[in-house]
């Protein structure tokens, strides 16, 4: 009886405890913690005020009301209303934040767009006067673009892209309901890797968009096309190709009937406007004035800005070299719609930094191949387009100086393993490059190879008595940069060539992969039978992570051994011991 008095006494004060109201010092220290919302709106201190008028903008936009009567576009990240024939634009939309990419609903009454205004690149519904604004997506790990209304004007199409790891990850297509939600994804990265510039067909069975099926790349295999014209079936889940390589598909718009497509494709080095009829096939140029498109680059703002069709059909309304054009249908005559917009924005104050201009002595930022002899007493590297040597002494680099006189550009030097020579490559855009080496205490260089080429990161052999070396595949001959070259060929040389050098003893290919030098960098082995390089595993499946292997070859190319995988490494060579292997940035998988 006694324990129960107790038990319920402790349940007495708790409940008191619970009923007292809260200390009024905790509520301000609550709200003082409490950070105050975000306004990208709000105009910044000490802003600076530029208003001026232009007839002309950049990668613009556009859109024509359902009732063809006006017409959307974004200009310096507002957004402007101005008649179907031209004239001065209304803006709708101001302020700091970024919005862009307009698309009026079916009904005419509301307008989707992308906006920063939440701190995060997002889709937001405004009516078509330009208020009550508010967001449809609240997403802080991924951004939209690209957005478009479904036929019966209930659902936003759009391309999300993941932003919450590093790289560049695939784009993928929602459609997310007007009044809100999560979205559903109806374009995933396993179909399609990058996705671009949805529409919807009048039926609302199809969606038409742009895609590219290969992860991005630098350096990217243009012979199949790089993004194409997709048809996807939300009845049948079916994804067909429309257009074929090599000029690929672009930023595809239909007719309000559904019958014809207006599209993009590259023909050389211009973008050229496509009319298709979609029950025959049959195509026809309405326009070779295109604007350069962006599939090269990232197509953050989608590979061409938005452009629409008349409600009757009759004509084109797109963006081009700075001006809004509209493009009769059946003539393909282009004429102009002449729009002057009042901008005014606030910026921020200027960051203007004093740099004086032609000091007696130029202090290089960035120095390349760095490599210390083997006694640790001279430090060799290229800065500038040339080859210097610094003493060492105290751990501290003395003054630079020339290691040559020559005027051709030098590139990777590598001590040998005596440390009495350097070896290193040069690159003249006239005559190629060629394979050196020069005492480290200077004199007269000597030339390896007998061939000009493309060379680079030479490796001495453990007896100094070879050189491994990269060569190109000889791209900069065929009239392209470097990076497309599609291999580059693990060779070797012999030190002591005789005068004027020698042929190249070929190894094995390699192939390019994006790596901080680009080039593979080859290592030997302590015997010296074997050369070590590195070798780019694909990822198993879109969107994963490739692996790099540290693999080994015999010097007849023959016996090629995978030792080591990393999710990312660079420079990986094996020790002397060939017990380890030593990274400048690598994660064991």
């Amino acid at each position: 009886m006694l324990r129960l008095r107790h038990k319920s006494q402790w349940l007495v004060l708790v409940l008191a405890l619970i009923a007292l109201p809260p200390c009024q010092a905790d509520e301000k220290k609550t709200d003082a913690k409490k950070p105050a919302k975000l306004d990208v709106n709000a105009v910044p201190e000490n802003a600076r005020k530029v208003e001026f008028t232009t007839d002309e903008g950049t990668w613009m936009s556009v859109d024509v009301s359902p009732d063809g009567k006006t017409i959307l576009f974004d200009l310096l990240g507002d957004i402007y209303r101005v008649g179907i024939a031209g004239g001065k634009a209304e803006r709708v939309t101001s302020g700091l934040a970024f919005d862009y990419a307009p698309r009026t609903s079916p009904d005419g009454r509301m307008i989707v767009f992308c906006s920063d205004r939440g701190g995060n690149m997002n889709l937001w519904l405004m009516n078509s006067e330009g208020s009550e604004t508010r967001a449809l997506t609240e997403e802080k790990d991924a951004v939209f673009s690209s957005p478009s209304w479904t036929p019966d004007g209930l659902y936003v199409l759009a391309r999300r892209e993941e932003t919450s790891k590093a790289g560049i990850p695939p784009v993928e297509i929602f459609m997310i309901h007007r009044d809100g939600g999560s979205g559903i994804k109806i374009i995933p990265k396993d179909k399609i890797d990058t996705s671009a510039g949805p529409i919807a067909s009048p039926d609302g069975r199809y969606i038409y968009l742009t895609g590219r099926k290969a992860d991005f790349s630098y350096t990217p295999n243009m012979t199949n096309g790089l993004w194409h014209v997709y048809r996807f079936d939300r009845k049948t889940g079916e994804i067909v190709q429309l257009t074929t390589a090599p000029d690929g598909g672009l930023r595809p718009t239909l007719s309000p009937d559904g019958k014809r497509m207006v599209y993009a494709r590259r023909s050389d080095a211009r973008t050229w406007l496509y009319l298709r009829d979609l029950s025959t096939g049959r195509e026809r140029v309405l326009s070779r004035e295109l604007s350069r498109d962006d599939q090269e680059d990232f197509a953050q703002m989608d590979v061409l800005p938005g452009a629409a069709f008349t409600p009757d059909g009759k004509a084109f309304v797109y963006w081009s070299g700075g001006k809004i054009h509209r493009l009769d249908i059946a003539t393909a005559t282009d004429s102009l719609i002449p729009f002057s917009a009042s901008v005014s924005l606030d910026l921020r104050p200027l960051l203007r930094v004093e740099t004086p201009v032609g000091d007696p002595e130029l202090k290089a930022k960035i120095l390349r191949w760095p490599t210390l002899s083997p006694d640790g007493k001279l430090l060799a590297f290229d800065a500038l387009g040339k080859i210097w040597i610094s003493d060492i002494a105290g751990g501290k680099a003395g003054r630079p100086r020339r290691l040559t006189k020559d005027t051709a550009r030098e590139y990777a030097p590598e001590f040998s393993p005596d440390g009495r020579f350097i070896a290193y490559v040069t690159w003249s855009d006239a005559d190629l490059g060629h394979v050196w080496k020069i005492k480290a205490a200077g004199g007269g260089p000597v030339r390896l190879s007998r061939t000009a080429g493309h060379y680079t990161n030479p490796a001495w052999s453990p007896k100094g008595d070879r050189i491994a070396i990269v060569a190109g595949s000889g791209a900069e001959l065929r009239g392209q940069q470097p990076e497309f070259d599609p291999y580059f060929e693990i060779r070797w040389l012999p030190s002591e060539p005789p005068a004027g050098g020698t042929d190249s003893v070929p190894v094995t290919a390699a192939s390019p992969y994006d790596a901080l030098r680009f080039h593979p960098v080859p290592a030997w082995s302590p015997d010296g039978d074997r050369i070590f390089f590195e070798k780019e595993i694909p990822p198993g499946e879109p969107g994963g992570d490739r692996k790099v292997d540290l693999v080994s070859v015999r010097l007849d190319g023959t016996d090629e051994q995978h030792h080591l995988r990393f999710v990312s490494a660079e420079d990986a060579v094996e020790t002397p011991s060939t017990a380890r292997a030593s990274t400048a940035s690598a994660k064991r998988s």
